[in-house]
């Protein structure tokens, strides 16, 4: 009642409460701005010009200056500049500028110029600049200039300048900078995103491959991301009808060698239509359903990718095959059948695993 028959602004140079209304300012908390606000447990006041400290909460109907410290939550209903520090949260209705700490959240709706630090989750409602770190998620939702540190996940639903960290997953609308995270995603992006999986919807790279090689005559591969780096989800089968120079039992058996990787790559743009290709795969060759030892066939392919017309391209070059295998596992799929290479190096580690060298090349088309 008094905050709304008073239309004048108390100004106090230190005040001191127990809980709101209960101290030095009794009922005229609402209307004064103090220099200095001492909250034991809890303080309401019109606002703070230097300092602030609150046992468990302080509120604040419009701005405070320069720091604000409360065991558990800060709120403020205009805006707030320096430091903000608190056990759980800091909300600020309006602008903030400065550094905010706090042991759970930061939650802002309005422009934010600094830093943020919280153990649970950041969330901005308007245009911001600065770093936001959380254990977390962040969540910006205007546009932002500067980097996002999540445990979790990143989300930016405007534009934004700078990068993306995030255990898991970074989504962004617009993004011109990094993205690393397992999962990235962007509408658009003017940079490179680094991750287990990248999806880039409008001028990303998005090719499916079909491809043979000296060993696996059908392979499928789908490369996603950007040009200056794409992720690579591979899968080949190489049908086999196992005689009895290599069988058991009295009857052969019909399995077929199947093998699935991953790899990452790069396509640099030599001419309008004409692309290198830099692929590293790592596949895990298998005889039916699965061999449960290790079988890598590691490949690190160098060629060519001619863009024929707008959505098919022409791919070939060479690849170094590395192929990682224990010689001891007594099921393992045979892999030299139809045609041997010829082997340049060979070694074997100390646990037993062999490493044989050889070059081979690929010959595939790309879709979309």
């Amino acid at each position: 009642m008094n905050v709304e028959n008073i239309q004048d602004t108390l100004f106090r140079k230190f005040q001191v409460s127990l809980v709101p209304f209960v101290g030095s300012n009794h009922k005229l908390s609402g209307n004064v701005v103090n220099d200095y606000s001492l909250n034991i447990f809890g303080g309401y006041s019109m606002g703070t010009n230097k300092a602030e400290f609150g046992g468990l909460f302080n509120v604040n109907r419009s701005n405070v200056e320069f720091a604000q410290f409360a065991g558990l939550f800060n709120t403020v209903g205009g805006t707030t500049r320096g430091v903000q520090m608190a056990g759980l949260g800091n909300m600020t209705r309006r602008k903030v500028s400065a550094a905010q700490f706090a042991g759970l959240y930061n939650a802002n709706l309005g422009q934010v110029k600094g830093p943020q630090f919280a153990g649970l989750f950041n969330a901005n409602g308007d245009a911001s600049t600065g770093a936001q770190f959380a254990g977390l998620f962040n969540v910006q939702h205007g546009d932002y200039t500067g980097s996002q540190f999540g445990g979790l996940f990143n989300v930016s639903t405007k534009k934004m300048e700078g990068a993306q960290f995030a255990g898991l997953i970074n989504v962004a609308n617009s993004m011109r900078g990094v993205q690393m995270g397992f999962i990235n995603y962007a509408d658009s992006l003017h940079g490179v995103p680094i991750g287990f999986l990248s999806f880039v919807n409008k001028g990303g790279y998005h090719k499916f491959e079909v491809s043979a090689d000296e060993l696996f005559y059908i392979n499928t591969a789908m490369r996603t991301g950007v040009r200056n780096f794409y992720n690579i989800i591979a899968a080949g089968m190489k049908p086999e009808t196992f005689n009895g120079s290599y069988a058991t039992g009295p009857n052969p058996s019909q399995e077929n060698v199947w093998s699935f990787g991953y790899g990452f790559g790069t396509a640099p743009k030599l001419t309008k239509w004409l692309y290198l290709n830099f692929d590293l795969t790592a596949n895990q060759v298998n005889k039916g359903s699965f061999t449960e030892s290790i079988n890598l066939l590691n490949k690190l392919y160098v060629g060519f990718d001619f863009q024929v017309v707008k959505k098919f391209s022409i791919t070939t070059g060479i690849t170094l095959n590395g192929y990682l295998y224990d010689p001891f596992y007594a099921d393992n799929p045979q892999l030299f059948t139809d045609y041997t290479p010829n082997i340049f190096a060979e070694h074997t580690f100390d646990d037993g695993t062999e490493l044989q060298l050889w070059w081979g090349a690929k010959f595939g088309l790309r879709f979309f």
